[in-house]
Parts: C-alpha cells; sequence; structure tokens
C-alpha cells in the first residue's frame, strides 16, 4: 500500500516502478492524501466523501478497461512545457483545453509544403511520408530497403493515398522514430513509467479511449488489425513502434479534455482530480465528460495554440481557427 510504501517511496519512485497506468492508479487510490480537487484558493486535499466517489468512478474506469470497453493511458509531460501553452499556466485548463499536437502551436505551412492539414490524403502527403522512411536508417520494425528503392515512391503513395487508416498505420512508425516530427499525433502510453521516462520536473496526464481505440489512436495492437490490408497490397509491414519498450499509443491530432480524469503533478506529489469525474453523465465511460462550447473557448483563447482540432461523431476530424474539441 502506498501509505506504507511513501516513508521509503516517493511518488516519483513509485511511477517509476510500473509498466501498467492501471496498475499504478490501483495503488494511488490506497492513499486518500495525494489525491486534490479544485478549490477557489487553488489545490486542496479531496475531502472523505469526494475521494470515495472518485475512488468508486475510477475503478469503473478500470473495470471497463478489464472488460475491453477502454484503455487506461497516461501522456507525460515537463511540467513548464505544459504550462506555457495554457492561458494562465494553470494545470486546470488541462481539464477543458486538452493536450494538441504540435502543429497546433505554430503556422506548419511555413515549413513544409505538403501533409498541412490532419485530414490530409494526398499522394504528396504519401510522398512525405516515403521520403520520410528514406532517411531511418536504423530499426528492424518495417523494411527499411524498401524506402532506399525510388521505384517503390509511386506504387507506395498511389496505395495509401486517399485512406486515412492506411497514412496513420505509416505515421505511427515515424512518430515513434522521432516524436518532433510533426506528425498531428500527441505521445502517450499505457505504460506509467515510459510516461515518466525518469525525469523530474514532470506532469502526467492521465486519460482514457473508449474501445476500438483504433479510432483515436494508433499501437501495437492497432498495426495488427491492418495487417492482412497490409499485405494484400504488398506493402512493407510495420511490426511495432521503433521503440517497443514505451508501449506506444499515438493519440490522433489531440487528447480531448472530454477523456481526462486526473494529472499527476508528480515532484509535488499531487493527484488533481478533474470536478467532471464526480458527477460524470450516463455513459460517461464510452462518451467522455461533457465539455461545454464556453468551457473549451474560454481555455484556448490566450494559449498558445494557433489552431485546434474537432472529432466529429462520425469519427471525422478536421483543423479549424475557432469552435471546439468535441
Amino acid at each position: 500500500m502506498l501509505n506504507k510504501m511513501s516513508k521509503k517511496k516517493t511518488l516519483f519512485e513509485i511511477i517509476d516502478s510500473y509498466d501498467s497506468v492501471s496498475n499504478l492508479i490501483n495503488e494511488l487510490l490506497e492513499n486518500p492524501n495525494i489525491w486534490y480537487g479544485l478549490g477557489r484558493d487553488g489545490e486542496e486535499i479531496l475531502n472523505k466523501e469526494k475521494f470515495k466517489i472518485i475512488k468508486k468512478n475510477i475503478q469503473c474506469l478500470m473495470h471497463e478497461e478489464k472488460e475491453k470497453a477502454c484503455i487506461l493511458l497516461g501522456r507525460g509531460e515537463e511540467k513548464t512545457t505544459l504550462e506555457s501553452k495554457l492561458k494562465n499556466g494553470e494545470l486546470r485548463e488541462i481539464f477543458s483545453l486538452g493536450e494538441k499536437a504540435k502543429n497546433y502551436l505554430t503556422d506548419i505551412s511555413m515549413e513544409r509544403e505538403t501533409f498541412l492539414k490532419i485530414n490530409d490524403v494526398s499522394k504528396e502527403t504519401m510522398e512525405w511520408i516515403f521520403d520520410e522512411y528514406k532517411c531511418i536508417t536504423w530499426g528492424e520494425c518495417i523494411d527499411k530497403e524498401y524506402f532506399q528503392k525510388e521505384s517503390n515512391k509511386a506504387i507506395f503513395s498511389d496505395m495509401i493515398k486517399d485512406n486515412e487508416r492506411l497514412r496513420d498505420y505509416y505515421l505511427f512508425g515515424l512518430q515513434t522514430d522521432n516524436s518532433e516530427r510533426k506528425t498531428f499525433f500527441v505521445s502517450s502510453s499505457s505504460s506509467s513509467k515510459a510516461a515518466l521516462y525518469n525525469k523530474l520536473g514532470k506532469v502526467i496526464i492521465l486519460f482514457w479511449l473508449p474501445e476500438p481505440h483504433i479510432e483515436f489512436a494508433v499501437s501495437k495492437s492497432s498495426l495488427e488489425q491492418l495487417k492482412d490490408d497490409i499485405e494484400n497490397k504488398r506493402l512493407p509491414l510495420l511490426q511495432d513502434s521503433y521503440f517497443p519498450k514505451e508501449k506506444e499509443f499515438s493519440i490522433k491530432g489531440a487528447i480531448f479534455p472530454d477523456y481526462i480524469y486526473s494529472i499527476i503533478d508528480v515532484d509535488n506529489e499531487k493527484i488533481i482530480v478533474n470536478p467532471k469525474l464526480y458527477n460524470p453523465e450516463t455513459y460517461w465511460i464510452q462518451y467522455g465528460f461533457n465539455i461545454t462550447k464556453n468551457e473549451f473557448d474560454d481555455s484556448i483563447k490566450g494559449s498558445a495554440y494557433k489552431t485546434h482540432v474537432t472529432r466529429y461523431s462520425d469519427g471525422q476530424y478536421k483543423d479549424g481557427p475557432a469552435g471546439r474539441d468535441l
């Protein structure tokens, strides 16, 4: 139990000892003294009644994960970097804003001529993907030689153009090779240890994705779902991420605030709870929390984001300069 271990281990050390976000959360729920709510004057330790409520709801999430209805994930970010993106530099703003791909922090059109929007499935973008793989000279997760043959470029781009799923399949490899590439993905992991990445000064965003998570993200398991299609097209198979131990889930566009239930402020040994977890709506695990337009608009105005992304109920994504995430 954490309240016994905490005399010997810091929160950092405990997080670093777990390969599973779910197992970590299960232990952290044994210590109510590190769970904080949002008050008028800042964060305050949850009282017994509120802690009992959030514990029950988080345990519901963990139960649904066991039933294959959702997956619990974590996104590690340096606290100062995360705060610099926010309107007032307050972590609570994440609960209404979310965490977006780095594409939305700048005008990407100033940097390259292809792959300017999240729904871009043009041949030019597929050629860009081919060229990026051509530059990768390490790793065994994909056939490197395929991308060294210029004659394969037209075949590759013709086979996957107009297909967003196949485009994302190959973008996953690029994202895991180097997350500094602007692929419209946000890195996250099912491993708390990977999310922490052995660094101080970190914040870990705790969130879930409804299953099938292929609607929101790419992971090793979603690669398997596309294996037959890739083989039928005689394209190179992506076996895994470039760093398999990181248990990467590349989130498309944004970690939407609808699915964020807590934030771990590691150095301050606090877990800050999303207030919406106290009284979620029916079917909240499937559809997420209800983030109002006013909540989102208020948080994005003055933030570092130049644009944002919307996910519609039919699963389509679209970039836009105004509006809100769904």
